[in-house]
């Protein structure tokens, strides 16, 4: 097996820490938890289903959560990491007419996130441990902001899982979905539909799903008519609102969040004609799926990226 040269970082906090409480009911004692290490280099957007950001009071920012520690029910959890770098403030002084100095904010401390995408990795946590990262880049840093920088795809960057104080790998990203274990067949469906959501670029990045939005529609006309307008919205300069699906639609949709390397699963499916939108930046990328009455576990095709002409 090819070596490759490897730079390990240690994410480690500094700093005043504030924590994030993720399990239900009242606070416990830290032996009876599990206690993960957020940081600037690498950050926890979600655990399991939970999106983290949505956790932070409205007086704390974003450039601060790169000190808090995640409090975990302990077992079996799924963290959605990206690399980030955190922008300090800049800024100058000048002196008015009375000549008063004041400071000026040039640019506000702001969390810029590196990678080009989201990894996800699955553990199962221990009481009373704490838990932290380490990272390995095969191809030496990289540095600066905007998306495909330091990309999940090209292998610059490896987001590692290890016990504090220690540099032993727990966990490493998952690279598929785990093994499938097919639910009873029912009359109203019983059904999986998976795939891969990717959306190739022409300097050869891919950008994937994980951590994103993937949803699952009825293929109807009413849905096709949104998608058309949707994505005309997004390329259009003048566009005011954004259109919407008809409410009776909109209870139909079906979400997920993407692991791996943008692989997505739904579950449950009745049979029918379905549409998997993923929808990055202003492109919409959609498959089509049908899901027949004896088809236990349909497999999506690769999503293809809506045309738009600016003309049309």
């Amino acid at each position: 097996m090819k070596c490759f040269a490897a730079l390990l970082i240690l994410a480690a906090t500094v700093g005043c820490q504030h924590r994030i409480k993720l399990y239900p009911g009242p606070k416990r004692d830290v032996s009876a938890i599990a206690r993960v290490h957020n940081s600037a280099e690498i950050m926890v957007n979600a655990v399991d289903d939970q999106a983290i950001q949505s956790k932070l009071k409205f007086w704390q920012p974003a450039t601060a959560y790169a000190g808090f520690v995640l409090e975990l029910e302990p077992g079996e959890h799924r963290l959605t990491v990206s690399m980030n770098y955190v922008s300090p403030e800049s800024g100058h002084w000048i002196t008015d007419a009375y000549g008063n100095g004041m400071y000026v904010v040039d640019s506000p401390a702001q969390v810029v996130q590196l990678s080009a995408n989201k990894m996800t990795l699955r553990h199962h946590f221990e009481a009373g441990k704490s838990y932290c990262f380490l990272m390995r880049t095969t191809k030496g840093p990289r540095s600066g902001p905007g998306p495909g920088v330091g990309s999940a795809i090209d292998g610059t960057w490896e987001p590692l899982l290890v016990e504090e104080g220690s540099t032993t790998v727990l966990a490493t990203p998952e690279t598929n979905l785990p093994p499938m274990v097919l639910p009873p067949a029912s009359s109203s469906g019983g059904n999986v539909v998976t795939g891969i959501a990717q959306i190739p670029q022409a300097d050869g990045r891919i950008y994937t799903a994980t951590g994103e939005q993937v949803s699952l529609l009825p293929a109807v006309p009413a849905v096709r008519i949104w998608l058309e307008k949707t994505n005309k919205f997004n390329h259009s300069f003048w566009a005011w609102s954004a259109p919407k699906l008809p409410a009776e639609l909109r209870k139909q949709v079906r979400t997920t969040r993407p692991i791996a390397q943008g692989h997505y699963s739904f579950t449950d499916v009745p049979p029918g004609d379905y549409v998997v939108l993923y929808i990055c930046g202003k492109t919409l990328a959609i498959a089509d799926v049908r899901v027949g009455p004896n088809d236990r576990h349909v497999i999506a095709k690769e999503l293809r990226v809506l045309p738009y002409e600016k003309n049309k």
